[in-house]
């Protein structure tokens, strides 16, 4: 056994192997030889035993390092920042990253922060100041916004699934990719907001102004706009199947491509806008 080699022999041919012994053998006896030869020749048996605690001791190297990155970029926030915080007073602060989830943070003062990938889940920031934050994939599921100054604010990618915005300013604020399914946005203030493929599914939008909003091919399914004012908005290509638009105010809209199946318009005003089959509608409000 000892003349068997388990590595590939300069010598093959034919699907053989040689052995030290000058015996051709099949390559699946081969194979069944070298796993013989492992496990019963004790040299074998040792390397076996220290490859597999090396690998072990590898991979619970790798482990500790991920926990230390992870626990490093938690406690990243500087600690001058978070006294801000606690002080309501956070002017342009530091806080990416921050685990700020389910804090009572009413009426902070957040203007120009970092708050990019912020965990604020179900965090209270009723009249918070946050104009012109950096919010970029912040987790805000089940916020409560409740008149908060969001103006200018960069909320691209942010997840506000069942978020409470109710009379919110959003004027002007980036909301591309953004998540708003079955939030609150009655009265909200979304003027020139970039709504550019949000999901809206569900949301509350009753009363709310969009005036000038750009909504091309966000999701509007389901959606509740009675009363909205959607006055010189892009709607191309967005999804409004099923939403309410009682009493909106369309005026100068842009219309096409987008799947109207089964929206409630009465009482609409429609006023010189572009339809989703391309025709306009030239009458005067």
């Amino acid at each position: 056994m000892a003349g068997i080699h388990c590595g590939f022999n300069r010598h093959y041919r034919k699907g053989t192997y040689r052995t030290n012994s000058n015996h051709s053998l099949p390559l699946s006896s081969r194979a069944s030889l070298c796993s013989q030869q492992i496990f019963t020749d004790p040299n074998s048996m040792e390397n076996s035993t220290m490859h597999l605690l090396l690998f072990a001791s590898s991979k619970l190297l790798i482990s500790s390092l991920i926990a230390l990155l992870v626990g490093t970029t938690l406690c990243a926030v500087d600690s001058k920042d978070l006294k801000k915080l606690k002080e309501g007073q956070c002017e342009g602060c530091d806080l990416k990253f921050a685990q700020l989830q389910g804090l009572e943070l009413l009426g902070v003062n957040l203007f120009e922060a970092n708050l990019q990938k912020a965990n604020l889940v179900g965090s209270k920031l009723a009249g918070a100041r946050l104009l012109s934050a950096n919010l970029v994939d912040a987790k805000l599921r089940e916020a409560s916004l409740i008149h908060a100054q969001l103006v200018g604010a960069d909320l691209e990618g942010a997840d506000l699934d069942h978020a409470d915005l109710f009379e919110a300013n959003l004027e002007i604020a980036n909301l591309q990719w953004a998540n708003l399914a079955g939030a609150s946005l009655e009265n909200a203030n979304l003027g020139l907001a970039n709504l550019y493929k949000a999901n809206l599914q569900g949301a509350d939008l009753r009363g709310a102004n969009l005036t000038g909003a750009m909504l091309g091919e966000a999701n509007l399914s389901n959606a509740n706009l009675e009363g909205a004012r959607l006055m010189v908005v892009n709607l191309s290509r967005a999804n409004l199947k099923g939403a309410n638009l009682k009493g909106t105010k369309i005026h100068e809209a842009i219309l096409s491509g987008a799947d109207l199946t089964g929206v409630e318009m009465t009482d609409a005003q429609i006023c010189r806008t572009r339809m989703p089959a391309g025709n306009m509608v030239h009458k005067d409000c």
